[in-house]
Protein backbone atom coordinates (compact mmCIF):
# COMPACT_ATOMS: atom_id res chain seq x y z
CA UNK A 1 0.00 0.00 0.00
CA UNK A 2 2.59 2.36 0.34
CA UNK A 3 4.04 1.55 -2.61
CA UNK A 4 0.47 2.80 -4.23
CA UNK A 5 0.66 5.96 -2.01
CA UNK A 6 4.20 7.25 -3.77
CA UNK A 7 3.27 6.46 -7.46
CA UNK A 8 0.46 8.88 -6.28
CA UNK A 9 2.82 11.44 -5.92
CA UNK A 10 5.12 10.99 -8.60
CA UNK A 11 4.58 13.43 -11.36
CA UNK A 12 3.50 12.93 -15.26
CA UNK A 13 7.18 13.40 -15.93
CA UNK A 14 7.97 9.42 -15.19
CA UNK A 15 5.32 8.56 -17.41
CA UNK A 16 6.94 10.91 -19.92
CA UNK A 17 10.58 9.36 -19.79
CA UNK A 18 9.25 5.96 -19.20
CA UNK A 19 7.08 6.41 -22.73
CA UNK A 20 9.76 8.35 -24.62
CA UNK A 21 12.32 5.23 -23.60
CA UNK A 22 10.54 2.31 -25.61
CA UNK A 23 11.44 1.33 -28.77
CA UNK A 24 8.62 1.77 -30.83
CA UNK A 25 7.68 5.15 -28.96
CA UNK A 26 6.99 8.06 -32.15
CA UNK A 27 9.63 10.93 -31.65
CA UNK A 28 6.48 13.47 -30.89
CA UNK A 29 3.53 12.22 -28.79
CA UNK A 30 1.28 13.01 -26.27
CA UNK A 31 -0.48 10.71 -23.75
CA UNK A 32 -4.20 10.70 -23.82
CA UNK A 33 -7.32 9.28 -21.86
CA UNK A 34 -9.80 7.51 -23.54
CA UNK A 35 -13.14 8.96 -22.43
CA UNK A 36 -13.25 11.42 -21.56
CA UNK A 37 -10.61 12.07 -23.79
CA UNK A 38 -7.91 14.68 -22.38
CA UNK A 39 -4.21 15.40 -23.07
CA UNK A 40 -2.57 14.69 -19.93
CA UNK A 41 0.46 17.22 -19.35
CA UNK A 42 3.53 14.89 -19.69
CA UNK A 43 6.21 16.63 -21.05
CA UNK A 44 8.46 19.08 -19.19
CA UNK A 45 8.49 22.34 -20.00
CA UNK A 46 10.68 25.49 -19.63
CA UNK A 47 7.18 26.81 -17.64
CA UNK A 48 6.57 23.96 -16.12
CA UNK A 49 9.81 21.37 -15.24
CA UNK A 50 7.63 19.21 -13.20
CA UNK A 51 4.62 18.55 -14.40
CA UNK A 52 1.38 17.63 -12.23
CA UNK A 53 1.27 14.10 -10.05
CA UNK A 54 -0.93 11.51 -10.87
CA UNK A 55 -2.91 12.68 -7.89
CA UNK A 56 -3.35 15.73 -8.99
CA UNK A 57 -4.78 14.98 -12.25
CA UNK A 58 -7.84 13.32 -11.04
CA UNK A 59 -6.93 9.63 -12.49
CA UNK A 60 -9.26 7.25 -11.52
CA UNK A 61 -7.55 3.54 -10.33
CA UNK A 62 -8.78 2.26 -13.53
CA UNK A 63 -7.70 4.49 -16.18
CA UNK A 64 -6.85 3.39 -20.02
CA UNK A 65 -4.06 5.86 -21.44
CA UNK A 66 -2.81 6.01 -24.79
CA UNK A 67 -0.06 7.06 -26.56
CA UNK A 68 -1.04 9.69 -29.65
CA UNK A 69 1.40 9.90 -32.53
CA UNK A 70 1.01 13.88 -33.20
CA UNK A 71 2.89 13.14 -36.62
CA UNK A 72 0.27 10.01 -38.00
Amino acid sequence: MKYIRKLSVSTFQYLYYFTFCHEECPDDFHIVTNFPRRTLPCEPTEETPEPITFEQSGLGKNEMLFVQDNEA
